[in-house]
C-alpha cells in the first residue's frame, strides 16, 4: 500500500520528480525506477532553477482580477507557446523532458514534463491541479485535471501542443 501510495503521488505531482522514472503498465501495475543520473546537487539545483523561472513567469502571465478559467488558460498557453514537444526522449530513463525543469529551462518536454509543469504554475496562480497518469493513443500519456470554479476539468497541454511549435496559431481561445 505504501508504495501505491508512493507512486501515485509522485504521477500526480511530477513537478517533484526528478531522476525517477515512473510507469503504469498495461495490466494495471505501477512501477518505479529510482535513476543514478543526478546528484542530490544536481536535482536541487534543477527544482530551484525551475522554481525561480515559474516564480518570473506567473507575474507575467497572471493579472489581478483574471478569473480561474483565464489563469488556466495563460498558463496553457504560455506552455504551448514556449515549450515543444520532445520526440528525442529517452525512454524509461533519466531526460530533462520529463521534468518542470525540461520545460521551463530547456524549452522541451515529454507529456510527463508538460502536465509537471502545469501542476507548478497553477499551484504558484492559486489553482488545484494534479497530473492524471494513464492512456491514450495506444501508450502511457500525462495530463492535468483542475478545479475550474465549482466544477472540474481536463487539460492536455501536451496534445494541444503541435510538435511543429506553431507559437500563437496553437493558442486556446
Amino acid at each position: 500500500m505504501y508504495y501505491e501510495t508512493f507512486v501515485l503521488a509522485l504521477q500526480h505531482h511530477p513537478e517533484y520528480n526528478y531522476s525517477l522514472v515512473i510507469w503504469k503498465s498495461t495490466d494495471g501495475t505501477f512501477d518505479y525506477r529510482a535513476g543514478n543520473d543526478l546528484s542530490a546537487a544536481q536535482i536541487t539545483g534543477k527544482i530551484k532553477q525551475a522554481n525561480a523561472k515559474a516564480n518570473a513567469i506567473i507575474p507575467r502571465i497572471i493579472r489581478d482580477g483574471m478569473t480561474r478559467k483565464q489563469k488556466l488558460r495563460a498558463i496553457h498557453n504560455y506552455l504551448v507557446k514556449n515549450c515543444v514537444y520532445d520526440e528525442n526522449a529517452r525512454r524509461y530513463g533519466y531526460d530533462d523532458a520529463y521534468t518542470a525543469y525540461g520545460c521551463l529551462i530547456e524549452k522541451k518536454a515529454v507529456c510527463q514534463g508538460y502536465a509537471g509543469v502545469f501542476n507548478l504554475l497553477a499551484a504558484k496562480a492559486g489553482i488545484c491541479s494534479i497530473a492524471v497518469p494513464g492512456e491514450a493513443g495506444g501508450g502511457s500519456h500525462a495530463w492535468n485535471y483542475v478545479k475550474d470554479g465549482s466544477s472540474y476539468r481536463y487539460i492536455d497541454v501536451t496534445w494541444d501542443d503541435p510538435v511543429q511549435d506553431q507559437g500563437a496559431k496553437a493558442a486556446v481561445k
